[in-house]
């Protein structure tokens, strides 16, 4: 074999060998710890008197069960809709809302739509998102890192995704967030123009003619005596 047959097979082989090893690491590698988001819609079909914004008969009962079965509360997203051209809808709405409100529940109008909602009816839809955690702890690979691989353990990041998920006050935001409102700056505004001003606030317990002020008597270490001090 000649030398540059054998450099040849030298790095094929190398090349090999890394491949391997870059392919055994991948393997060796824990999925990362993610939190699963699932969306349900609970809907309720409420119907409605021909011609009129009262409800129909067993309606409001059949409104109230579907809330407490459902265990909606202020947190939830609810939304109403109503079908296209029902020039009622808008007090079937009002009357909706009143029934919600008197249960601290807030709800939204969504369009008017052409199905989904008969004659004489407003769909009520509450939208809930449920976090599920990972499966932790996840100790299916061991926490020494005496195998050399430069991999992190199994159960790394399972704290942290764990505890988001049970912390967050609504899942909705791991998925969809929501758009923050204007910033309340007046109090920082005020606080800048008195300073140029040359008002500021007085601390609290101070006053401005110095009455509250006493001196702080300290004892010397063998002085023989006390004395009083301003400092």
């Amino acid at each position: 074999m000649t030398q540059h047959s054998l450099l040849c097979a030298c790095a094929g082989l190398g090349l090999l060998l890394a491949a391997c090893s870059t392919n055994d690491r991948a393997a060796s590698t824990p999925p990362p710890k993610e939190l699963k988001v699932t969306y349900t819609e609970l809907k309720l079909r409420t119907d409605f008197v021909h011609a009129g914004a009262a409800f129909a008969p067993g309606a409001a009962a059949k409104l109230g069960a579907f809330l407490d079965n459902a265990g909606v509360t202020s947190d939830d997203h609810v939304y109403v809709e109503a079908a296209r051209g029902d020039r009622l809808a808008a007090q079937r709405i009002g009357r909706i809302s009143r029934e919600l409100t008197r249960r601290g529940i807030g709800a939204r109008v969504l369009p008017a739509v052409d199905e989904g909602v008969g004659t004489d009816q407003l769909l009520v839809k509450v939208e809930r998102y449920v976090v599920t955690p990972p499966k932790c702890p996840d100790w299916t690979k061991s926490p020494l890192y005496g195998q050399h691989d430069n991999q992190v353990a199994s159960n790394f990041g399972c704290a942290t995704t764990s505890n988001l998920g049970l912390m967050v006050a609504d899942p909705r935001d791991l998925t969809v967030g929501r758009t923050m409102g204007p910033k309340e700056g007046d109090p920082a505004i005020a606080g800048i123009a008195r300073y140029r001003d040359g008002k500021p606030k007085p601390l609290p317990g101070s006053s401005s003619g110095g009455s509250d002020y006493s001196p702080v008597t300290i004892q010397m270490p063998g002085g023989g005596g006390g004395g009083s001090s301003g400092q």
